[in-house]
């Protein structure tokens, strides 16, 4: 990625070892990687630096998915977010994410399947969201 700005990547979880696998996988994928071990310090971070998507497990312990969503609305540059569940995601449950602000679902104990959505949803072209107001 010679010349080129690495997409950051920021991994929220209440659970350790997620964050810790999924740190290694992503940033040896390329990426420049941070944890959050909860909402409040995704929140703090995401305040801090920009980031181009956040992996957020649902659920998050101090938050509901809901709640850390409409969080994120209150900064001016959003990155994309992407749900991580510790089911399968089934293809109906991107729709209540949707809405407020989630690009789809993944199985947070599958990397390659992260590191898949992860791709596709920043080769999208939409890594940001920029506020209307």
């Amino acid at each position: 990625m010679e010349g080129q700005q690495q997409q950051r990547i920021l991994i929220v979880d209440n659970d350790e070892r997620v964050l810790r696998v999924l740190d290694e996988f992503l940033a040896n994928a390329g990426f420049d990687t941070r944890t959050a071990l909860g909402g409040h310090v995704a929140l703090d971070l995401l305040e801090s630096q920009e980031y181009d998507l956040v992996l957020l497990a649902d659920p998050l312990a101090e938050f509901s998915l809901e709640g850390f969503l409409k969080a994120l609305q209150r900064f001016v540059t959003r990155p994309s977010v992407i749900v991580m569940q510790a089911d399968p995601p089934r293809s109906w449950d991107v729709g209540p994410y949707r809405s407020p602000g989630a690009s789809r679902t993944v199985n947070k104990w599958r990397p390659c399947d992260v590191l898949e959505a992860a791709n596709e949803v920043l080769s999208s072209g939409r890594t940001r969201i920029e506020s209307d107001g």
